[in-house]
């Protein structure tokens, strides 16, 4: 049942798709939709969002350039000079470059994960605009209701026909209700966005919703878990760093100089030449300590893809119990709301005012939208939830999931 058909329930006035007019004292004029409110406030993500600065990082061509003096007795002719050069290798200068793309990689993805956020924010705030505003609406009709009621009420404690408490009961009722109608009209204050009243006519209907969620998924869920993808390419950049710096043959190059001298026995210039071979076991112990990582994060995916699809089940289960929950409930207040009517109708004027018997009946089927309007709140939060946790919500570009379409 849609929202708009359960908002129809009793008389044409208690309908509280109405009530947003009572909210124009409290917004600026002109209407803003929800396309907009949303557009609004990714536009002030990007604004705050920092742009990282195209990658400068350029790997060099040698890991390490040595240079060595020694002296004899301070005499410069016996001054000793050594020049050892390190070089790197392409597969090396390839690793590193990864690594330093992965990095930046991470560094985005925290921008991601805000963005999630601060969507999530969004939809929360809006909805919680929609509440607030349909139960002002509902708590002003209800007081014009009990404010009537008091009129009579006060009519017939003066004609002593009916009892004091009576007057008291209504008077404390009305004052609760006052206390309701202003806090919730601070609470809207506060929650005012910029650009003009709220206008939720385009609000998707609780059938769309229910059409499009509830039917149970053959097979998994399709889940992305950027953080441990993410941590994985890390881990795989630097196994390669680690590979390629195992695998360097041509360790340095070395060349010796012993100054300038007359000694025909001493050698000016000595040229060295280093050779690695790779059998350090601190390097094969780091290599082995990645790839159980790599396991690890494997493995970790796998139970979050398992409890994911579960924890996503359940959510739809307890959808599913929500619009059982409010199709009960429709039908049982719909049905009270006949009763009370019939009764009122077979009542005598002999047993209570009429005004009043008409005004208890309307009093009763404003609290009966209301408690309605509660389940619906519910669905539409748990709507939310549940496509957050599909990760549906965050799709680029952006998609108004609120929006009838």
């Amino acid at each position: 049942m849609s929202s708009l058909s359960i908002l129809s329930i009793g008389k044409k006035w208690v309908c509280l798709s109405f009530g947003f007019i009572f909210l124009l004292p409290l917004f600026g004029q002109g209407t803003l939709s929800s396309d907009t409110y949303f557009r609004q406030n990714l536009e002030a993500f990007d604004q705050v969002r920092q742009e990282y600065a195209p990658a400068n990082f350029r790997p060099s061509w040698l890991e390490e350039i040595d240079i060595r003096t020694e002296t004899d007795d301070f005499a410069p002719d016996r001054q000793r000079y050594l020049l050892r050069v390190s070089p790197s290798t392409g597969k090396i200068r390839k690793a590193q470059s990864e690594l330093h793309r992965q990095y930046r990689a991470g560094a985005t993805l925290e921008w991601e994960e805000e963005r999630a956020d601060w969507i999530v924010r969004a939809y929360t705030e809006w909805l919680k605009l929609y509440d607030r505003s349909r139960a002002l609406d509902g708590l002003r009709q209800l007081l014009v209701v009990l404010l009537d009621q008091q009129l009579v009420i006060q009519k017939l404690a003066a004609a002593r026909e009916i009892s004091i408490k009576e007057v008291l009961e209504i008077q404390q009722d009305i004052q609760e209700i006052r206390i309701d109608i202003f806090s919730l009209e601070q609470e809207l204050n506060a929650l005012r966005p910029s650009g003009g009243d709220p206008d939720f006519t385009d609000l998707i209907p609780l059938n769309a919703i229910r059409q499009s969620i509830l039917p149970p998924t053959t097979g998994a869920y399709t889940l992305r878990y950027p953080e441990l993808e993410q941590e994985m390419r890390v881990n795989t950049a630097e196994l390669q760093l680690e590979k390629a710096e195992g695998g360097r043959i041509f360790d340095f190059l070395q060349m010796e100089y012993n100054g300038p001298h007359d000694d025909l026995w001493r050698e000016k210039v000595r040229l060295g030449l280093g050779l690695n071979i790779p059998l350090a076991s601190d390097r094969k112990l780091k290599m082995e300590e990645l790839r159980i990582e790599q396991e690890a994060i494997k493995a970790q995916t796998a139970l979050e893809k398992t409890l994911d699809n579960r924890s996503l089940e359940q959510q739809r289960s307890a959808l599913e119990g929500l619009f059982a929950t409010l199709d009960y409930a429709t039908d049982l207040l719909e049905a009270g709301n006949r009763q009370s009517a019939s009764i009122v109708q077979k009542s005598t004027p002999e047993s209570f005012s009429t005004p009043l018997r008409q005004l208890y009946q309307q009093e009763m089927e404003i609290k009966n939208a209301l408690q309605l309007q509660a389940i619906e709140q519910d669905i539409y939060e748990e709507y939310i939830d549940l496509l957050a946790a599909r990760q549906i919500l965050f799709q680029v570009p952006f998609v108004n999931y609120l929006k009838d379409r």
